[in-house]
């Protein structure tokens, strides 16, 4: 165990640092040497069981996998996804992330963890609402970042998505999917550098974002306190520029969850009705 995990270090770790320069940003064998070299120094004096020692060539494995399609120029890309390109993308006067046609007469937004399980599985139905109506200009999506899960890795996980629109803009809904994908199969140690691999994003620039200018979950989380969001995934509405409202039940309270699909539909098409 290791032997592998210290060969791994070495190789990555002797590529020339000047031949980076013609690779591709999301190709970073000098971040990932660093990153195997500590990971190798501190197994290097553990004595892992089986399960673990298996578990850790697995995730070694697939961020080797990443980096491999980083370093071809292949970036991740997902045919089922909407056609993000396409819809108009905007930030909201606060940072929001929105996604759809200004004039679409309403807003559908969630309040969301990454790494919130029923986040994850809502997911799919939220891209079908982009899909039938977001793309067709009925609807507009709004993305708010409500870290719940974990103090430090749901803060991470949202800004890492957020300095993929700094570093490439207009990829933030093409990143939104796929930290859902990557999250959605066990968050770990290195899947902040996953990320950056499949995303085409250089590492160094992420970690500098990160650090000094990400912003929006802070932004997002004090709305979302200052509004009553208590869990994720919660929706709310917005009928043209009004403001934040609560979805509500035929009794008047505050509907709780990933509402289901024909919920979302019976809005829109009510809204357009009007």
């Amino acid at each position: 165990m290791r032997l592998v995990i210290l060969l791994l270090a070495l190789l990555l770790v002797a590529t020339p640092l000047s031949a980076q320069e013609e690779l591709p940003p999301g190709c970073n064998t000098a971040a990932m040497g660093t990153i195997f070299s500590s990971l190798a120094a501190a197994l290097a004096q553990q004595s892992l069981p089986l399960d673990q020692a298996i578990y850790v060539i697995d995730v070694l494995q697939d961020t080797l996998a990443a980096l491999r399609s980083a370093c071809e120029g292949e970036t991740w890309s997902d045919p089922a996804a909407p056609d993000y390109d396409s819809i108009p993308q905007l930030r909201g006067e606060d940072g929001a992330f929105i996604l759809g046609d200004p004039a679409a007469p309403v807003t559908i937004i969630e309040f969301s963890d990454f790494l919130c399980p029923a986040c994850q599985r809502y997911h799919e139905t939220l891209r079908q609402l982009i899909q039938d109506y977001v793309v067709t200009g009925q609807a507009r999506f709004e993305y708010r970042m409500f870290p719940v899960i974990d103090t430090v890795a749901s803060p991470l996980v949202a800004s890492l998505v957020e300095c993929s629109e700094e570093q490439i803009p207009g990829s933030f809904w093409h990143a939104h999917d796929l930290m859902f994908e990557l999250v959605s199969a066990g968050f770990h140690g290195l899947t902040h550098f996953t990320f950056a691999s499949r995303a085409g994003l250089d590492y160094e620039e992420l970690g500098i974002c990160i650090n000094e200018t990400a912003n929006q979950v802070v932004v997002d989380s004090e709305l979302a306190q200052e509004l009553g969001v208590s869990s994720t995934p919660t929706l709310m509405l917005r009928y043209g520029d009004g403001d934040m409202e609560f979805i509500r039940d035929q009794n008047g309270n505050r509907a709780q969850g990933g509402l289901p699909y024909f919920i979302l539909e019976s809005i829109v098409r009510e809204a357009n009705a009007e």
